[in-house]
């Protein structure tokens, strides 16, 4: 059996969630003798991993041309698989060939993606419409948490037999490093901590907002991919000197002693599904919010 898994910025994960799920679950499928491909975007490095997992890279970004991004990476699993999982429903417009001829498609729908805040009004509607392409083209449509499931099955009732919850786990945590906290001048117990992409649904100008707000010397620590955007300046612009912002942060043994060693963990995330920060916030003991 061969499983194909697009639709993700690919592996090894250095984006978000969807990235982390494909991470885990084809080393998962690998140890258990069956043999996957990844496709990755253009420009994510394409690495060695189980002799089960085949990286391939796709002609094309995700960030820059989504569409022509599934296409490709369409074309590629269609090749061989078996099954095709793929990320999101940005593939569902090219899921008639595979349909075809046989092959199974499941789509991991992800969160509420027609609400995203940096979307325009056009890419809402066209993720809207996708939506219904993806109920009506998938044999399962697999959602990682119980509001997912209810807002698919209320407005696809037709499709109810393909609709899935599976909910996400996360690893155990490394044991807490205290030489992390001193090399960012941090003191256990006297900081908040966000882990998040610099996105307007992640909330996080209310999150500084009500930093700037508390009433004592804590600081936010915000790890996130520090890019030129007109989000990420507004929230330096909103910053009292109470926010330090760090790059974004793969490093587990670093991560899990910043979660270990943070006051209260803060999560704004809104219309996405689950958030594997937030699972990993949890699996660390973080008193969340």
């Amino acid at each position: 059996m061969r499983i194909s898994i697009i639709g993700s910025h690919g592996i090894p994960a250095n984006y978000g969630g969807f990235e982390t799920f494909v991470q885990h679950l084809a080393e998962a499928c690998a140890k258990n003798d069956i043999k996957v491909r990844v496709v990755n975007e253009k420009d994510n490095p394409v690495a060695s991993f189980h002799e089960n997992i085949e990286v391939v890279a796709s002609e094309f970004n995700k960030s820059e041309d989504p569409l022509k991004f599934y296409k490709d990476s369409m074309q590629i699993a269609e090749a061989d698989s078996d099954i095709i999982v793929v990320c999101g429903v940005g593939g569902a417009k090219y899921y008639t060939e595979a349909n075809k001829i046989g092959i199974k498609i499941i789509t991991c729908v992800d969160g509420q993606e027609h609400l995203r805040k940096r979307y325009s009004i056009l890419q809402r509607v066209m993720v809207f419409f996708l939506q219904g392409l993806a109920a009506k083209k998938s044999d399962r449509l697999i959602t990682d948490s119980h509001i997912g499931e209810k807002y698919w099955q209320k407005r696809f009732p037709n499709q109810k037999r393909k609709i899935k919850m599976i909910s996400y786990g996360t690893d155990d945590c490394l044991p807490f490093d205290p030489s992390v906290l001193e090399k960012l001048d941090l003191k256990k117990d006297g900081y908040f901590l966000t882990v998040a992409r610099f996105v307007p649904e992640n909330n996080l100008h209310e999150i500084i907002g009500a930093v700037n707000d508390f009433i004592g010397d804590k600081k936010l620590v915000l790890v996130g991919k520090i890019e030129d955007t007109p989000y990420l300046k507004t929230l330096q612009e909103m910053n009292e000197d109470k926010v330090i912002f760090l790059d974004a942060i793969y490093d587990k043994n670093v991560l899990d002693s910043l979660r270990q060693g943070c006051y209260i963990y803060l999560h704004g995330h809104s219309v996405g599904g689950t958030n594997p920060s937030l699972l990993e916030a949890l699996k660390a003991g973080c008193a969340c919010i």
